[in-house]
This record gives structure tokens, sequence and C-alpha cells, in this order.
């Protein structure tokens, strides 16, 4: 019976290892290593386990790579920060490749991993256009003031089997506002890595990096669709986020327009959180056909399909246990009138021998032994 038992539950236990393995973010990775040694070479190479993050000098353009496959990986700009009427109008920009730009970046070590800073203190200056139009503003106006722009990276040690997630921080501080009833918003540009191409995400949260070959997912960047604003006084809200993406004719990269609405203007602060997803398998075999199971989304269904299938399995195991049992043959006990193998019954730990030739012959029921932890009975 124990044996039953451990054949049963084994399976059972690798099948739960496995699940809790798959969730996202379990499964332990390395060590974080700054490779470079905080004297601002040009570019600055951050490694966490399987991934490189490599940031192009001091500013807020940023690579998400594999280090094993450079195939599998997104390259990412933040460009630069808008006030937007209510029409959708620019009002002022401010890019953060602007001459007058001044970056920083740093790293502070954490439990499990590194964050690592962009710091940045931006002009901003009056302008014209639409924000949504594919070119960003190149004539700018009168200088309204400076903004104070931080960028953190959070490289963590943990990472699941389907790939590897770096989430990012904008923070947007002491916006200097030409008018309070305005809108902010930000700009990014993506671009595909060799061997892959670009498109907008069918949910319009993110822009999807795919495999030319099979469309599998290779990276994705993807937005939440809420932010935080605080105001002078203390008091906090959260904006709306409008996408509005803007692909390019050969896939190669897509702009990306980023709107923070349903708030008042005027607010202090503000506080993102987008993340780039790399998908570990895109260019191993059947990592095409399997995409969606290697997706964050695809591990946590087959998690919880593991703990219905562990639940039922249990289940099972309880009511077999319980359930009497009838062992025939074999090395079973013999009965002490007529020697014949007696027949064995099981169930709820009473062990039940009965003759079946001596009962058969018995009025009252006889032929019988029962065995039970508790004490032992015997006719025959």
């Amino acid at each position: 019976m124990k044996t039953l038992r451990m054949r049963t539950l084994l399976p059972i236990f690798l099948v739960a290892m496995l699940s809790v393995w798959a969730v996202p973010g379990h499964a332990q990775g390395a060590a974080v290593t700054p490779l470079d040694d905080n004297s601002h070479p040009s570019p600055f190479v951050w490694t966490q386990g399987p991934i490189k993050v490599v940031f192009d000098g001091e500013s807020p353009s940023f690579h998400v790579l594999s280090l094993n496959d450079s195939r599998v990986g997104l390259s990412v700009s933040v460009q630069g920060i808008a006030e937007v009427n209510r029409s959708g109008g620019l009002v002022a920009y401010a890019p953060f490749s602007s001459e007058g730009s001044r970056w920083n970046l740093s790293w502070t070590n954490v439990s499990g991993g590194l964050l690592v800073n962009l710091t940045g203190s931006v002009p901003a200056s009056l302008t014209q256009g639409s924000f949504n139009a594919s070119g960003l503003p190149e004539e700018l106006g009168n200088p309204i003031g400076m903004a104070s722009i931080v960028l953190t990276f959070h490289l963590h040690n943990s990472s699941g089997p389907s790939g590897w997630t770096v989430k990012f921080d904008l923070s947007v501080n002491g916006w200097p506002w030409v008018s309070p009833s305005d809108e902010l918003g930000t700009s990014l540009d993506v671009e595909a890595e060799s061997a892959t191409h670009v498109a907008t995400n069918a949910s319009d949260d993110g822009v999807t990096e795919g495999e030319n070959a099979s469309g599998a997912p290779v990276a994705s960047l993807t937005w939440g669709n809420s932010a935080t604003v605080t105001y002078p006084s203390g008091a906090s809200r959260q904006a709306n986020v409008s996408a509005h993406t803007l692909s390019s004719d050969n896939g190669v990269s897509s702009g990306v327009r980023l709107l923070f609405t349903g708030v008042a203007g005027g607010y202090d602060a503000l506080f993102y959180d987008p993340s780039v997803w790399l998908n570990a398998m895109a260019f191993q075999p059947g990592g095409g056909a399997i995409a969606w199971l290697l997706s964050p989304e695809g591990l946590v269904v087959m998690a919880l399909g593991s703990a219905v299938v562990l639940i039922l399995a249990a289940i099972a195991v309880r009511a077999r246990s319980q359930r009497p049992t009838v062992e025939l043959g074999g090395l079973l006990p013999h009965c002490p009138h007529c020697g014949r193998p007696m027949t064995v019954t099981m169930g709820q730990g009473v062990r039940i021998l009965r003759c079946d030739v001596c009962n058969a012959h018995s009025a009252s029921g006889l032929g019988a032994m029962v065995e039970s932890t508790r004490a032992s009975v015997a006719t025959c």
C-alpha cells in the first residue's frame, strides 16, 4: 500500500514543483553585475543573469538584450516630455537629447539586484504642432524653465522560464507649466534588433517585436493604463494613459506617444512604470509554436491548470485509500480449519480475512478474521 501511494504521489509532487517553478519571477538567476566602474565610459553596460542592458552613454536610450542571443532584444529611446493642450496640440516640449540636457548615471545595490538611475535636468521650450505627429518638433521657441527627469531601471535576480522582464520607472518633477489646464505626455521610439520587426499590439497596450520568419514574439514594450501625479498640496491622483503608436512602413521602428489624461495639470510630480519583456525561447526549436505558452499569460494559465490537477489527484488518492479492496491468491494467510487461502478485504484501517469455503457453510456468518490497528478478532 505504501509503495502504491509513493508511485501515485511522486508524479504529483513533480508536477507541483514544476508549477511553482513555472510562475514568472520565481526562478532565481545570477547576481547583478555592473560592468563599468562608475567612471562613465560609453556605452554603459549592465548584466543581470542572462540579461544585458546597454545605455547609449548618459542619455535615456537603452537596449535590453539576451547575453546568449543578440537577436533577442529591444531598443527603446525615451525622447522627451511634452505639454499638450486639450485639443492635442503641442504647447511646450523638452527633448532629452537637447544640448542643454545634463544626465548622470548611477546605481544602488538593493536586496536581490540593482537599481540603475538615469537622472537628467532638461530645458523645456514653447513649441507648436501635433503631439501625435510622426515627427517630433524641431523648432523650439522661448525656454520656459527646467524639468527634472529620473528613469529608474529595476534589475533583479528573479526571472521566469518564459523570459525576462526589465521594469523601468519614469518620474517627471518640477515641470514648468504654461497652463494648469494642459496635460503631459511622453514620446518614445522602439527599434527592432536583427531578424525581427516591430508592430503594435492588438490591445494597444504595447509594441511587440516579432521574428521575421514566423512572427513569434521576441520582445515587447508594455505600458500600464494609469500613472500617479502629485500636487503641491501633497494630494495624489491617478491619471489615465492614452496611447498612440506610429509604426514605420518597414517594421524596423515604431513611435509611441503616451498622454496622461483625466487629471488637472499643474502637478509637481508624475510617476509611471512601463516594462520590457524578452522571450528566452524565441529562436529555439519550437519557440514559435509555443510562444503563447512561454509568455507570462501562458505560464499563469499552466500554473493554475497544474494546481487543478493537484487537487483532483489528491481527491483521487484519498478516495482510493478509503475504498475497500479485495486481494486474492498469492501469499495470503491460510484458513486454520481447511487450509485454503483466505480473501483479504481492506478499508478504513481494518483488514478482514475471510475463508469463503468455511463462511459459505456457516449460517451465523463465521469464517472471518478481522485485524485492526486497535484490536484483532478471529472467527472461523
